[in-house]
């Protein structure tokens, strides 16, 4: 877990761990997968395990706000960090469609997201047990939202 302001100098990569990003401040430059995009304030990503990526600095931004440094939240975890079968579950298969769906990048909006808006800011103050309870609670209200974006084209494989 990180939050703080984004690492921009980093390289085109991928990871094992699902990616969880929070915008909370600044423009950024994103390419994940094979597509461009401008990430704002109140944008919410989810990267699937080993989706290529990587967060770039937005020359608009950086123009306009030289001293600004884009901030968010960063949680990264890996798909069966709870045991191979927890997302298989009955009452977690939601969150098992929506990692899959992942595989594609997702982009979903605060303001879709009232439930969690809080617990984006208050997590990385919060005991490690109730971290990874608040991690599952907005992972499910984003696998309940209905409004987001796929960051890539269906078919899309790395």
């Amino acid at each position: 877990l990180k939050y703080e302001p984004f690492g921009l100098k980093t390289y085109w990569h991928y990871h094992p761990e699902v990616e969880f990003i929070f915008f909370e401040a600044g423009t950024v430059d994103g390419v994940i997968g094979n597509g461009f995009h401008e990430f704002r304030p109140g944008d919410v990503v989810l990267l699937g395990a080993n989706l290529p990526h990587v967060l770039q600095e937005n020359l608009s931004f950086k123009t306009l706000y030289p001293n600004d440094l884009p901030l968010g939240l960063i949680v990264q975890f890996v798909e069966d960090f709870l045991g191979e079968a927890f997302f298989k579950k009955a009452e977690f298969t939601a969150i098992g469609h929506l990692l899959q769906r992942a595989k594609r990048g997702l982009r979903f909006r605060i303001e879709s997201l009232p439930d969690i808006h809080a617990d984006l800011y208050n997590i990385p103050n919060l005991s490690d047990l109730i971290r990874v309870l608040t991690l599952l609670k907005i992972l499910n209200e984003l696998a309940l939202c209905t409004d987001y974006e796929y960051l890539t084209p269906a078919g899309y494989h790395f």
